[in-house]
């Protein structure tokens, strides 16, 4: 008896359900999850299977792809900013410092010392807080950086953070190897970079100047 009574309570749930969505769609209204695929979207997924891409690896493509930059907020003096710089408190005066002032002399807004990272906080946290009040986000990835004992879940969330397919985020190497950063965090290593062992710290700032130029254009 109870099982019977369970399909009858089955049915009754799916003819209900088919109910309500022919009564949405007469109202204009379509039921289910909403769709998180674009025309956009399917044209640049379609391309990129023809283009011999798995569908695993198109799905991964156009997953990070946003159409609408997030609005700045200024910040608690009014402001934004080109550029934040975060950092491990170690390298301030060998990379950050110079580069914020390189990035300053091309005519570039820089923050700075509220994007110092140490022991304790929440690198995600600060980098979101930056990304609020500035275009762009420079990292420097160093053996004091790692040393902080970041989650690798944050480690994986400041290289997720895209406009239009265009990377915001950008990672500079600091006496610190290519093997080093792939055992600490695989997903970084293949994201495009600098590193001071072969860029001067002014080829540095005039690439990101040219980069935030061109993207104000």
């Amino acid at each position: 008896m109870r099982g019977g009574l369970g399909f009858v309570s089955r049915d009754l749930i799916q003819e209900r359900t088919r109910a309500g969505l022919a009564a949405a769609r007469d109202a204009g209204r379509v039921g289910g999850r909403p769709t998180v695929m674009t025309p956009d979207k399917l044209t640049a997924a379609r391309a990129l299977i023809a283009d011999r891409k798995t569908h695993a690896e198109a799905a991964s493509a156009i997953g990070g792809i946003q159409h609408e930059r997030p609005p700045l907020t200024p910040d608690d003096n009014g402001e934004t900013w080109d550029v934040f710089v975060s950092h491990a408190s170690e390298d301030k005066i060998a990379v950050a410092e110079p580069l914020a002032t390189a990035l300053r002399e091309r005519g570039l807004k820089v923050w700075l010392d509220k994007t110092e990272l140490r022991i304790g906080d929440s690198l995600r946290r600060k980098i979101d807080y930056g990304l609020a009040h500035s275009t762009f986000g420079i990292v420097i990835l160093s053996k004091y950086f790692f040393a902080k004992g970041w989650p690798q879940y944050e480690l994986d969330g400041i290289i997720g953070m895209s406009v239009d397919g265009t990377q915001r985020m950008l990672p500079i190497w600091h006496e610190i190897s290519r093997d080093e950063i792939a055992q600490r965090s695989p997903s970084l290593v293949d994201k495009v970079a600098r590193n001071t062992a072969i860029n001067t710290i002014a080829e540095i700032a005039d690439e990101i100047s040219e980069v935030v130029q061109n993207d104000a254009a």
